[in-house]
């Protein structure tokens, strides 16, 4: 049996403005529409780049003006564009896809360029050193590594979405390019985080590096920027650690290290050799 099986009716397009259009079952009408969607999108693959209206058609099972009204609408959204064919049009996938693919990549990157960084800052500080990157939220756990020389050390859970106002949350926030990421937050966060939030910035401004304790009690973070083209904070890496582990010293040596390991795993992510941090 396929994964998805589509057994929807026909005149349920995207565009669709019949009399009971809004009032017949609008939920399920949406999720007719997304699956819609998402049918067309996996008809294409490494070997099939280009769709015709008659393919989505028969692919789909659906009537050749249903077809085209709904690779029309993925058109006018971005997800398709129109190509001319000498047999035809045809459709490829669009700018918002392309777009997409560029941030899943961007990501891919960070993550598989941090392996080393991140070991070797583990070594040489001896706490967990963790990844994060921003999931329109707040920031979420990509990749942790932890120091298991130690007796007692912090472990931090994969996929834990933390607050705004976390070491890691003032990083990924505080960039010159991120202010659309605070706009979109600025109505369910009170007074106080929203000044913890400025605080950060300026704190990253001065030291290259921000601290907090906000998300466990005896627990601090120490974290920076991870930056990518055009200098937009891609991720952010950080140290964790228990008090005593953890200076909040911004100029301690475990500071110190995770600014220059920072700055290698930015130039790792733009392509560019990094330099010898030791020696900066």
């Amino acid at each position: 049996m396929a994964a998805v099986e589509l057994t929807v009716n026909e005149d349920a397009a995207i565009d669709a403005d019949g009399p009971d259009a809004g009032s017949k079952e609008p939920q399920r009408s949406d999720l007719q529409v997304v699956a819609r969607v998402a049918a067309v999108l996996r008809l294409f693959g490494p070997n099939q780049h280009v769709i015709r209206p008659a393919e989505a058609e028969e692919s789909l099972g659906l009537r050749r003006t249903t077809a085209y009204r709904y690779l029309n609408s993925l058109e006018q959204h971005g997800f398709l564009r129109r190509i001319d064919l000498l047999d035809g049009v045809g459709f490829e996938l669009g700018p918002l896809v392309d777009q997409l693919g560029s941030l899943s990549s961007t990501r891919g990157r960070i993550i598989e360029a941090s392996t080393t960084v991140m070991e070797d800052l583990v070594r040489e500080v001896k706490q967990t050193v963790v990844l994060s990157i921003w999931n329109g939220e707040g920031p979420v756990v990509v990749k942790a590594a932890e120091d298991d020389s130690q007796m007692v050390h912090v472990s931090v859970r994969l996929g834990s979405v933390l607050s705004p106002t976390s070491a890691q949350g003032l990083a990924l926030l505080a960039g010159q390019r991120e202010g659309h990421r605070l706009d979109r937050l600025r109505s369910t966060l009170d007074p106080a985080s929203l000044a913890t939030i400025e605080s950060g910035a300026q704190m990253l401004s001065r030291a290259g590096i921000v601290s907090s304790e906000s998300v466990v009690l005896g627990v601090r973070s120490i974290a920076v920027p991870v930056l990518g083209e055009g200098d937009r904070t891609e991720a952010a890496l950080a140290i964790v650690g228990t008090h005593g582990g953890v200076s909040d010293d911004l100029g301690a040596p475990a500071a110190r290290a995770l600014i220059r390991a920072g700055r290698v795993l930015s130039d790792l992510v733009r392509g560019n050799p990094p330099l010898d941090e030791h020696h900066s």
